[in-house]
């Protein structure tokens, strides 16, 4: 009985002991930023499933900077097994949505109709088309069921016939089918397990081929079709809908595995802060997101804390369902260390947080508190921006540094595309932020012709200690004048000329002045000048015989001798009479 007792007493000890044990010996897999993505290796769970990665930045299907490219693992929820284009043997009858359809004899008896494209795009003319698809209406289909945030995290894509499609282009896809070149660079570079079991279903791809060929995944009995097999294979192969989409990483603040077991979800607002471990199997993402905010009210009392446990008033929290407020400590070389949920924000906005120091390892951090909605494993979670302190902790009490900030400094590019605003801590310039701009700009003077157009650009940032910012550049060449000659004169012997003047057609500035040309010299031939009839003053004229140049003269003084002798003898004959 003695002995009994004393194992009673043994149980109860260890008993007492587990429950003095920090909550720090616990572990949730987490860390900062994105990890080490390995295309057709790593799996991700987004928007309620699994996706296997085929491409990153630099490579695989659809690289983007960024982004990475995902497939799904298996087929979606609520998706169904569809022909290429819907048809059927009924006349007229209502195809996916569309209100009417175009009859095609494909070679068979049996008049086959096909779904028209939907109204607003060009018409099909082979029923292999991508654009207005069941395929693709069924592609948008199943975003439409993504939670719109998820659904801003997947940048669209704009399909041509370069991308392996026939028919128009179709812009901003936010899923698509992989196109037999895709399919082909996944199948080279992955182990067939990896991307090809998808629950042993057909499905789709989006290039056509000729002839009715087939595309075989590797696997004995199982092949993956596209859209052009044939005209007549179209009216009775039924497949399914396997998406891909390109993922938004830019705005990461963590990743986790995502499990129950080890994922975020393990977390409790009454387990204090956890041991991270580096993302494991399946991760999913933490995302920055405008919705999420809240405010830290430091007391200027609370900027330099020295205590096992530090405290916080928060605000303007958002509140609602898998709401909390979470913090993270990630030491100096920038590896997530602590993760802990602070406070359950189902129902209030605002109050007060803790954050227990017991068990953390001494060290230097960066102490990061933010607004989380907690999504579950298969969901993306988001979170606000950040505040940011420096926290420094020995033998289980923390330092606090509240950084008391200078004003930001703009850094433009020199072509003005680019700005970045940073600022630093004035108890310690060590401690910088730093963010860069998103730049659009606008021409706001035209050219001239001797002046340079100007394109102002205008920076908006994502921060609120950053505030919008303009640069204006010259950096639209000038057009240069268009010269034209005008005033032109040629001289004469009478004048001068002018060799004119260089005038812009443009804005009329005299771009060049001319010069005067002197008159010409008179061409005289027997004494008179050929041009202006002007007489030669040098000419001398030789006395001529029978010059008949006074004979006016001559005939007038002829006429007055004339009228004398008659007057003279008319008054002589007068006097005789008398």
């Amino acid at each position: 009985m003695l002995e009994k007792g004393k194992w009673i007493a043994v149980l109860l000890a260890v008993a007492l002991l587990t429950t003095m044990i920090p909550a720090t010996v616990f572990a949730v897999r987490i860390q900062a930023n994105t990890p080490n993505i390995t295309v057709n290796t790593t799996k991700v769970a987004f928007a309620g499933q699994t996706w296997l990665v085929i491409g990153d930045a630099q490579k695989g299907v659809y690289p983007q900077a960024d982004h990475i490219t995902l497939l799904a693992a298996n087929p979606m929820k609520g998706s169904k097994r569809m022909e290429f284009r819907t048809s059927s043997s009924k006349e007229k009858e209502n195809f996916h949505g569309f209100e009417y359809a175009t009859k095609k004899n494909p070679g068979r008896t049996a008049i086959r109709y096909f779904a028209d494209n939907p109204t607003g795009m060009v018409a099909w003319k082979k029923p292999y088309e991508y654009a207005g698809s069941a395929l693709q209406q069924e592609m948008e289909d199943i975003a439409e069921t993504f939670s719109e945030k998820e659904q801003e995290l997947i940048t669209g894509r704009n399909l041509t016939s370069a991308d392996g499609i026939a028919g128009q282009a179709i812009s901003n896809q936010k899923l698509w089918a992989l196109s037999l070149d895709e399919w082909n660079t996944i199948h080279a570079g992955s182990d067939d397990d990896y991307v090809i079991d998808w629950n042993g279903d057909f499905w789709w791809l989006r290039t056509p081929f000729e002839g009715g060929k087939t595309v075989s995944d590797g696997v004995e009995g199982r092949y993956v079709r596209s859209g052009n097999i044939s005209e007549e294979a179209l009216l009775y192969e039924d497949y399914a809908a396997r998406p891909a989409l390109s993922l938004d990483l830019s705005k990461v603040l963590f990743t986790s595995t995502a499990n129950a077991t080890a994922g975020k979800s393990t977390a409790t607002v009454e387990a204090g802060l956890m041991r991270a471990q580096v993302a494991t199997g399946r991760i999913k993402f933490t995302v920055v997101d405008s919705s999420q905010h809240l405010d830290l009210v430091v007391a200027q009392g609370q900027k330099v804390q020295k205590v096992k446990e530090l405290k916080f008033n928060y605000s303007n929290a958002t509140s609602g369902e898998n709401q909390y407020v979470s913090c993270v400590l990630i030491n100096k070389n920038g590896v997530a260390k602590y993760y802990g949920k602070l406070a359950d924000n189902s129902q209030a906005a605002s109050g007060t947080i803790s954050i227990a120091l017991n068990g953390v390892a001494n060290g230097v951090y960066t102490l990061q508190i933010f607004s989380e909605q907690a999504n579950g494993d298969l969901y993306t979670d988001f979170c606000s921006d950040p505040v940011t302190y420096t926290l420094t902790v020995t033998d289980g009490k923390g330092t606090l540094h509240v950084h008391d900030w200078q004003e930001p400094v703009y850094t433009w590019s020199e072509d003005g595309t680019v700005c970045i605003a940073s600022r630093k801590c004035v108890g310690n310039p060590e401690h910088t932020q730093q963010v860069q701009a998103t730049v659009t700009s606008a021409q706001t003077k035209a050219p001239a012709c001797t002046e340079n157009g100007e394109t102002t650009y205008t920076a908006t940032f994502t921060v609120a200690w950053a505030t919008e910012q303009t640069k204006t550049v010259a950096n639209i060449a000038a057009l240069g004048h268009q010269p034209v000659l005008m005033s032109a004169k040629e001289a004469t012997c009478l004048a001068e000329g002018y060799t004119g003047d260089q005038v812009c057609t443009v804005c009329g500035e005299v771009v060049q002045r001319g010069a005067v040309i002197e008159k010409l010299p008179h061409h005289f031939e027997n004494g008179k000048c050929t041009v202006c009839g002007a007489a030669d003053p040098n000419a001398t004229v030789p006395p001529k015989t029978g010059d008949t140049s006074n004979v006016p003269l001559w005939a007038a003084l002829l006429l007055v001798s004339g009228v004398g002798a008659w007057t003279a003898a008319f008054h002589q004959k007068r006097r005789k009479a008398k």
